[in-house]
């Protein structure tokens, strides 16, 4: 992605222009490319399961860790900040959700030569 000789403002611009082609790619539509598409759990356990035991297994093993890391009050807080999400909702609630990140991440900091100008 990036190389050594590369500067500063060009890791910047590089990041920049990635996180703009990713919000222009639309919203939660689900007409999304399957390439971009966050496998759920249950469709990495259907990829990793050798047998319908196997399969099972981890989704029991899925739904276990969901009681442990309380999924429902997490989930509970994703729909409080994102309309339409529902319970049964294919949103992975261990991955940083938009309005989680600090302001200081999504504003663009002011470019002082051109401040001067």
């Amino acid at each position: 992605m990036f190389n050594d000789n590369a500067s500063d403002q060009d890791r910047q611009k590089k990041l920049e222009e990635l996180i703009r082609k990713n919000n222009d790619d639309g919203d939660d539509s689900e007409d999304k490319n399957a390439e971009s598409e966050i496998p759920t759990f249950e469709m990495i356990n259907e990829m990793l399961a050798r047998s319908p035991e196997e399969l099972e297994l981890f989704n029991k093993m899925d739904a276990e860790m969901g009681v442990r890391e309380n999924r429902t009050a997490k989930m509970e807080e994703i729909m409080k900040h994102r309309p339409g999400v529902t319970m049964e909702s294919q949103v992975n609630y261990r991955l940083t959700q938009e309005w989680e990140v600090p302001d200081w991440i999504r504003v663009k900091p002011v470019d002082e030569d051109l401040e001067k100008d």
